[in-house]
């Protein structure tokens, strides 16, 4: 597509921008606002270079912001409707990406979905309510639309440009939360302090929309400033580390904390030798671990420290580990299964919730009450146990390991396998998987470096041995009189 508007675009566009103009005067504001809009949007597409990428990127990032804002009033409700919208059409967009794979990498791919799929049937046994059952499994499975959001991007773009696109999609978004969140500290608009910090809602009217994006920057430009060839400038990712860390300071969050240790440590096993299906198990894992930390550390026999860091951690810790002693109840009444999707952690039906929350004693208990209910989606974990049982659980976590070990055999590039892990590791403090903004964050530029062809560098133990093999070999040669 050429670079610039074509001779005959310009008049069309100007000729429409002049009836447009006259609606908004003599007939309908809205209208003629809208029409102005998207002419311009149709231009843009039709003659910009990768305009049409550009123009679904866009529309991400504000499905992104827009379903977080939604959630917490800051957008009409109906406007988080847009991420669900877009994720639908991600959908049919999937296949694609079977023509990136081999056979063993598309064996993978589809356990991947086989056992997510088990996973969610399991809930379905358990459930009573048609219509909870399949919003529930929509929001628990609308993840992949993101995968095929990324794939339908993939498409428009060189296989060599496909990362870089990610990276700066990443850092555009966490460059806008930056700026809106100085913003705001510069008009105070702000209420509260947080460990000495302004409490503020940046782009997405959320702090822990904020860092998970911050998060997910920083991640990108630790795992793959090493890689050859390098998506970014040094400049570029200077910006970037800069910039994430700024974010997610002022995020005023631990969260991201996780995601990031159980990088570098799986990363660190990757670099020396761990075979892939012993890291997809130990990510997989993962949120288990997380969640018995936390039940550890708010054991009441444990001596609280005064520190106001410590005492937020411990507070934001003890309704997820509530919220997950309470699943444990329910999968215990009715084993192997739970509740039933759409019960316990879903937000669909108030009266669903409020009765299984009654039989998991949590009814009356702060951030799970029926006028308040602050903490009753915030542990994914227990989520999937509460709704599914133990034997939906077991088949998720299956599902996880498989869809770390997919992305590890996949790509050569470090990204795709760290956003897996990073999930993970989120799960027990973040609804990651049925909340549409964070898969769009996190699946989409995954999915863009999944789908870019070419050769990482490899890990540095690997050059090292491959260095002191051919030493070895120079040594053998010379020895048997070789004149090589």
């Amino acid at each position: 597509m050429p670079a610039v508007m074509s001779r005959t675009a310009w008049p069309v566009t100007l000729g429409g921008l002049a009836l447009a103009l006259g609606a908004l005067v003599a007939v309908s504001p809205a209208a003629g606002g809208a029409l102005i809009v998207g002419l311009l949007l149709l231009t843009f597409v039709v003659n910009a270079r990768e305009g049409i990428p550009l123009l679904i990127l866009g529309t991400a990032a504000m499905a992104a912001v827009l379903y977080v804002q939604a959630t917490q009033g800051g957008a009409p409700s109906a406007a988080k409707y847009l991420a669900d919208a877009l994720l639908l059409l991600g959908i049919p967009f999937l296949p694609r990406l079977g023509r990136l794979l081999s056979s063993r990498q598309g064996s993978a791919a589809n356990k991947v979905l086989v056992w997510t799929l088990v996973s969610a049937l399991v809930g379905v046994v358990g459930a009573t309510d048609l219509h909870a059952t399949i919003i529930a499994n929509w929001q628990d499975l609308r993840w992949l639309g993101a995968v095929g959001i990324g794939l339908l991007v993939a498409d428009f773009l060189e296989p060599g440009q496909r990362r870089g696109w990610a990276f700066r999609w990443l850092l555009a978004l966490n460059l806008l939360n930056a700026a809106v969140s100085a913003y705001q500290i510069l008009s105070h608009a702000y209420t509260a302090t947080r460990l000495g910090l302004p409490e503020i809602t940046g782009l997405f009217g959320q702090t822990t929309a904020n860092s998970i994006a911050a998060t997910l920057l920083l991640i990108f430009v630790i795992v793959e400033r090493q890689s050859t060839p390098r998506p970014m400038s040094r400049g570029e990712m200077q910006l970037a580390l800069g910039i994430g860390v700024l974010d997610l300071v002022l995020s005023t969050r631990f969260k991201p904390g996780l995601a990031i240790v159980a990088v570098l440590a799986l990363g660190y096993l990757r670099h020396a030798g761990a075979r892939p299906i012993a890291i997809a198990f130990l990510g997989a894992a993962t949120p288990i671990a997380v969640t018995f930390a936390f039940a550890w550390i708010t054991a009441p026999s444990r001596g609280q420290s005064e520190n106001e860091a410590v005492a937020s951690v411990l507070a934001h810790a003890t309704p997820r580990v509530q919220f997950m002693s309470g699943a444990q109840v329910l999968a215990a009444k009715r084993f192997p299964l739970g509740e039933g999707s759409g019960t316990y952690g879903s937000d669909i039906s108030p009266a669903a919730e409020q009765s299984a929350f009654g039989k998991a004693g949590l009814a009356g208990v702060y951030g799970f009450r029926a006028h308040d209910p602050q903490f009753n989606s915030d542990n994914f974990v227990a989520h999937v146990l509460g709704e599914r049982g133990y034997a939906g659980l077991a088949a998720w976590l299956v599902s996880l390991a498989a869809l770390i070990y997919f992305a590890l055999i996949s790509t050569p590039w470090r990204f795709p396998p760290s956003v897996a892990i990073a999930t993970a590791a989120l799960a027990p403090v973040v609804p990651i998987f049925r909340d549409g903004s964070a898969a769009l964050i996190l699946f989409l530029p995954a999915a863009l470096c999944l789908a870019a062809k070419g050769r990482a560098a490899p890990p540095l133990e690997a050059r090292a041995r491959a260095a002191c093999r051919s030493r070895s070999h120079s040594r053998i040669r010379k020895s048997q009189g070789d004149p090589l």
